[in-house]
Order: C-alpha cells, then structure tokens, then sequence
C-alpha cells in the first residue's frame, strides 16, 4: 500500500505532536511566567486600562454588544447594573430634567 503525500505529512505531524514531553503544568499547552500588567497595580483602575491599552495596542473593554448580550443572557444581572449605575450617578451632580432613574 503506497500512501499519498498528503497522508505522510498528516502522519509525520501526529507522531511530531504526540512526542512533544508532558509539561509540569499540563494540560496547558503554554503558560505565562510573568504578569505582563504588572506595575500598573498602582494605577486607579480605568488609568492602567488606559495605560495597558497603550502599551498593548488592545481594548480594554469589550464592545457594546457584548455587555448586551451578556445582559440578556442573564451573565450580567439587573441588580448588579442598577447598583454600578446608582454608585456613577451619586459621584455626578443631578441633569436637570432628565431622570435616570427610570
């Protein structure tokens, strides 16, 4: 039986990853020795996601949508938005003639 090229290169793959040793911290496949945010402990939290944003050119926050969904998916709970909402609104002086809270 001849094999195809293809079929070597798949098999050759296969014996190549299962010889790979067994880490210490299996079944990770990688781990990360260091903090890479480390230093920005200091920071006021939305200062060292400004900062990790810099540095890591990433968001720092997901978009929209995803804090949507999550909010109807039930991960993100009405009580726990209402409270982060009421604590935001209490550092802020009152609009007049809007109600924020309804």
């Amino acid at each position: 039986m001849s094999l195809s090229l293809g079929m070597k290169a798949e098999i050759r793959s296969l014996i190549f990853v299962a010889s790979e040793p067994v880490p210490l911290f299996w079944p990770m496949r990688t781990f990360i020795h260091h903090n890479p945010l480390q230093g920005l402990e200091k920071l006021k939290f939305e200062d060292a996601i400004t900062e990790g944003e810099r540095l890591f050119h990433g968001k720092g926050f997901m978009h929209r949508n995803m804090y949507q969904m999550y909010y109807q998916e039930g991960k993100i709970s009405h009580q726990s938005l209402t409270k982060f909402v009421d604590g935001f609104l209490s550092q802020h002086e009152p609009i007049a003639g809007i109600d924020l809270q309804n």
